[in-house]
């Protein structure tokens, strides 16, 4: 079961970093912020383009620090898949999802791989992963009153329901059964809240 779940955990890791490269990548944008691809941000001391502010200045104005290896390429269309030493790493994109998956779960520390499960995912720059901010709208289950529950006596009553991984992670182990059971968790939850108020 362990190891079912770090391979579900590695696959949407994977499934989620793709996305926010690859929908970067697909912008087109005219400002100065553009001049860098996908997630690479323009360090604006140095002018450089890193997947991180702890990478800036480790190339020149308009070049790109390729990731994992930190080398220099010269900007412009995928110059991101150009970067040497992506070869064989969860970043080469000639290999399946599965394979990819593999070497991020073989890789990845636990705690590197579940820290890109949240809204605010750290960057990991030694991994080529940037930091990102999925602006979910899925509730983890029974949400707090505003701003909180009194008893008759003033006592004040925390909601404590039971807190779920996100939609994403928890649509990514395609187990409808599991969903199922959650569902109903949060309703009783759900009802014996609505009960106190």
């Amino acid at each position: 079961m362990r190891h079912r779940v770090q391979k579900i955990l590695a696959a949407w890791c994977l499934g989620a970093v793709c996305l926010a490269l690859a929908s970067s990548l697909a912008s087109a944008a005219t400002s100065d912020a553009a001049k860098c691809e996908g997630q690479f941000q323009l360090c604006p001391v140095t002018g450089d383009c890193a997947l991180d502010d702890s990478l800036c200045g480790k190339c020149g104005q308009g070049q790109l620090v390729c990731p994992i290896t930190n080398e220099c390429l010269d900007g412009g269309t995928d110059s991101y898949v150009k970067c040497p030493g992506l070869k064989g790493t969860w970043l080469d994109w000639t290999l399946d999802a599965e394979t990819r998956a593999g070497l991020m779960s073989k890789n990845f520390t636990v705690v590197e791989r579940s820290s890109q499960l949240t809204n605010f995912a750290i960057a990991l720059p030694g991994h080529g992963i940037p930091r990102f901010q999925w602006l979910a709208d899925n509730l983890h289950g029974v949400r707090a009153p505003s701003p909180t529950s009194f008893g008759p006596d003033f006592t004040v009553y925390p909601a404590n329901g039971t807190m779920f991984p996100a939609g994403p992670s928890l649509g990514s182990t395609w187990n409808p059964e599991l969903l199922g059971a959650i569902g109903k968790v949060i309703a009783t939850e759900s009802r014996a809240l609505y009960n106190l108020e």
